[in-house]
């Protein structure tokens, strides 16, 4: 399967599939090939993201990789509150705010990036509170043209009102 596709602000198109994560070569008209033995966190990449800075966001089956083009090299990134543990779920959608904020959409709510953080923060579905995410499932986000990130759950959608870099309140 082929699930997404992103070029890079230096011209390089990337495409997302079930067999990894391919990079074309206009030199050569072919495509270069990056799986887990090239440091991907899983080799079922499902959602990507080029960023102004030249970095590209990998999101996959098993979690989050930034590949950085200088060295050829990615980065895994792992839950705020458990910096042992890779961050491990099927990433669905990535978007970037203007905060330089990376939010990932999963099977298991939504997870921040903190522009220059290390840990990712989960913000999930919670019954007795309304302001929560309508549901874990995120299938897919939008940040709009004022900037406003919504967010597409199994149960619909939520604009996220406000985020103070710890705690998130949706309508």
């Amino acid at each position: 399967h082929i699930w997404g596709i992103a070029e890079t602000s230096d011209g390089v198109v990337y495409v997302a599939t079930s067999e990894g994560l391919h990079r074309y070569r206009s030199e050569d008209r072919t495509f270069l090939q990056y799986s887990r033995e090239d440091g991907l966190i899983d080799n079922t990449v499902r959602a990507l993201l080029a960023d102004a800075n030249g970095a590209l966001w990998v999101g996959t089956v098993e979690g989050l990789n930034r590949h950085d083009p200088t060295r050829d090299k990615f980065e895994t990134f792992r839950y705020a509150n458990r910096p042992n543990e890779e961050f491990a779920t099927l990433s669905t959608a990535l978007r970037k705010t203007g905060d330089g904020a990376l939010w990932v959409g999963t099977n298991d709510g939504l997870y921040v990036l903190p522009a220059g953080g290390t840990r990712l923060l989960r913000f999930a579905h919670d019954p007795k509170n309304p302001s929560s995410l309508p549901h874990n499932h995120v299938r897919n986000l939008l940040v709009t043209k004022r900037g406003k990130l919504w967010v597409m759950t199994a149960l619909g959608p939520a604009r996220l009102q406000s985020w103070d870099g710890h705690n998130a309140v949706f309508e």
